[in-house]
């Protein structure tokens, strides 16, 4: 298995190095990277860290994605800045079964432009509120043929203490339906013949035990949906 990245980025946070940009390009080092980004020593740490993200494996992107609890304030919203990553704590990446499907692929567009998404499984207009310190449910609300409303509520979890406001988002699950990530839906599209969603990321939570289970067989949503992130 890869290195953990959040442990590798933990170990340069009180390093000293003579250039700013060092200090990413030695998580690349650490990391064992296959390949990494040209060296330009008058860059920004920002376009450094984003150079970086793009030689990144699959799992360590997925690992950005599914486990960094906020929001990115910089060239993404679905990956952390490197201010973020210097001046938060640090989640542990504990080992996800992550499917191949779900771990986060990147794609050149015209014009140069990159776009990272992967395939997940996507709930939409799930209401979700936090009910104490790390801990809160999720209400999935479902119409049969009869146009029969029901609701259905499932306990979650975080590893963090970021606030997440009561409302209604999209949730995109990974690893069997333990991660997810909470987010803002954007745009919805049928592909030739397959659902792409575009989804700002806010934040993540967790499913565990007999939660997980029973929406598992509810099934209430898409079953590898492409993702596309902003």
């Amino acid at each position: 298995d890869p290195p953990d990245i959040f442990t590798v980025i933990a170990a340069v946070q009180d390093r000293s190095f003579s250039n700013a940009v060092d200090r990413v390009g030695s998580v690349g080092y650490l990391l064992r990277l296959q390949t990494l980004p040209t060296y330009k020593e008058d860059e920004s740490v920002e376009d450094m860290w984003k150079r970086l993200v793009w030689h990144l494996t699959l799992k360590h992107r997925a690992d950005l994605l599914a486990l960094y609890p906020y929001r990115g304030d910089a060239w993404a919203r679905w990956a952390p800045s490197w201010y973020q990553l210097m001046l938060t704590e640090l989640p542990r990446a504990h080992r996800i079964p992550y499917e191949d499907d779900e771990l986060l692929r990147a794609e050149v567009m015209e014009g140069g432009t990159i776009r990272y998404w992967h395939r997940a499984y996507v709930i939409e207009n799930v209401r979700l509120h936090l009910t104490g310190r790390r801990a809160g449910m999720l209400d999935i609300m479902l119409e049969d043929d009869k146009r029969v409303e029901s609701v259905h509520h499932f306990k979650i979890v975080t590893d963090h203490d970021q606030l997440i406001g009561m409302g209604n988002y999209v949730l995109i699950g990974m690893a069997s339906m333990r991660c997810w990530v909470v987010g803002n839906c954007y745009g919805k599209k049928d592909v030739d013949g397959k659902i792409e969603f575009e989804v700002e990321k806010l934040s993540v939570i967790r499913m565990h035990g007999s939660d997980r289970r029973n929406l598992q067989r509810l099934n209430p949503g898409f079953a590898k949906a492409k993702v596309v992130y902003i």
